[in-house]
């Protein structure tokens, strides 16, 4: 269901017991280009990582890309650079230099063309919306502490593209204990994934199956030997565990009593 839906329907937006934390995990593997589907294979991948992702430590990019992709090329060509970012030294890429100047105060190196470093609207917002897109869900003070800043100042700009509809809150995360933000799109393809596994565990079974099943389960089959056990019985207990099983049927008393309870209870 959707979100606003299910709250609609029940008056609450948790999700914990319908989301499934192997989905879950899955999803934010590949969201971080940790599968080994998605890491780089080449240095012009790399530089889409760090497009994509946002800032990264040397080791975080380390294990992003295959063997044999040097991602010191792309100091060397100057189509990344490094800077301090919560007193940590990340790579960015160097479109990202005026984004991350105005948005968490970093300094870009000198040497980058002019192009790079004119003055960003929103740059915050921005950065936060890409960390949106590209984890599962989480709580403010997670880029918070990525970029060194104040939770108070996180959560502005999340509630502000909460306001957008860019991000949802509620309780997502099956193992967590709190409210979380999470991206729209990363929420409907988690929902997806979710509903896939309960499908899969509800899969129909045969046509053959069912069929000789409804007759035993309703005991119109062969009598059985012995009262209570599948297939045609009788006595009190066959009939009152057969008015359990046509409880809520709207049919008429009579008919009950003619057509089924006669056919599914042997006189004794």
């Amino acid at each position: 269901l959707d979100r606003r839906m299910l709250a609609e329907l029940v008056g609450s937006e948790e999700l914990r017991d319908l989301l499934d934390g192997d989905a879950l995990v899955s999803l934010e593997l590949e969201l971080q280009a940790l599968d080994d589907r998605w890491r780089a294979k080449s240095v012009g991948a790399a530089h889409d990582l760090l497009r994509r992702l946002g800032d990264l430590s040397p080791a975080e990019l380390a294990v992003r890309v295959g063997p044999g992709v040097d991602v010191t090329e792309l100091l060397v060509d100057r189509r990344a650079v490094r800077v301090r970012i919560a007193g940590e030294e990340r790579l960015i890429a160097s479109e990202d230099a005026g984004r991350y100047r105005d948005g968490v105060g970093v300094p870009p190196p000198p040497g980058l063309p002019e192009a790079f470093l004119t003055p960003v609207d929103d740059a915050l917002l921005q950065l936060i919306r890409r960390w949106g897109r590209t984890h599962g869900p989480f709580v403010a003070r997670e880029p918070a502490a990525r970029f060194g800043l104040g939770v108070g100042a996180v959560d502005e700009v999340l509630q502000r593209l909460a306001e957008e509809g860019r991000l949802e809150r509620g309780e997502f995360r099956p193992d967590g204990v709190e409210r979380e933000w999470c991206d729209v799109e990363v929420l409907r393809v988690l929902r997806q994934r979710s509903l896939a596994v309960l499908r899969h565990q509800v899969e129909p079974t045969s046509a053959e199956a069912l069929a000789r099943f409804l007759p035993a389960w309703q005991g119109v089959m062969a009598p059985a030997p012995a009262v209570g056990s599948i297939g045609q019985a009788g006595g009190l207990d066959r009939l009152y565990e057969v008015i359990g099983q046509l409880q809520g049927v709207p049919l008429a008393a009579s008919v009950l009593e003619r057509s089924m309870i006669g056919t599914a209870v042997v006189d004794r």
